[in-house]
């Protein structure tokens, strides 16, 4: 596999990060919707949850981000 088509991968994974993250985000605030009779404590300790996965989810594009970025070197070095 060629540098370029690694570059691509890693592109790919940080749209399926996205849409990962996207799709958290839209299970929180379904969470946060929920009957005003549920359980509040139990709910704001899954969203806080989710929102510590987001958070992780955004640092893992960071580092991928900067992976695309030096692996691009290298199709320019080599």
């Amino acid at each position: 596999m060629d540098v370029h088509a690694l570059v691509e991968r890693a592109a790919q994974l940080r749209s399926e990060l996205h849409t990962l993250e996207d799709r958290i985000k839209d299970l929180t605030d379904a969470f946060d919707l929920l009957d005003r009779r549920t359980d509040r404590a139990v709910v704001a300790e899954v969203i806080d949850g989710l929102s510590d996965a987001r958070l992780d989810l955004s640092a893992a594009d960071r580092h991928l981000e900067a992976v695309e970025r030096t692996a691009e070197r290298l199709s320019v070095d080599g």
